[in-house]
């Protein structure tokens, strides 16, 4: 899959968030669109504002630490760490930690 043509959506208003989808576009190529004035995405503001969202060119969907894993997947360094994080018992955890964080990331 060509990461330039796949789409991530995410919190804009969250520092965390921003830097994060900074370094998952130079890591991967992917093409950054933040969801504090969406209107093309065809997901509620809901939905995006719970977790990222990574839209591939064939219309397949990624949503939170499954979007997180499969760019880890396409990038260049840190392939190998995405069959890790895809491992039963590793993939709840990743599950679990990145729904934590996302929940707490407007703390200061």
């Amino acid at each position: 899959m060509d990461s330039r043509q796949s789409k991530l959506y995410f919190d804009d208003t969250c520092k965390v968030c921003s830097v994060a989808a900074e370094r998952a576009q130079k890591m991967s190529g992917v093409q950054l669109h933040g969801v504090a004035n969406d209107t093309e995405s065809g997901f509620s503001h809901e939905h995006l504002m719970k977790e990222i969202h990574l839209v591939d060119s064939d219309g397949s969907v990624h949503k939170g630490a499954d979007a997180v894993i499969e760019l880890l997947a396409r990038s260049r360094g840190w392939k190998w760490f995405a069959p890790v994080l895809r491992l039963p018992g590793v993939h709840s955890l990743a599950v679990a930690f990145y729904r934590f964080v996302a929940k707490h990331r407007h703390l200061p």
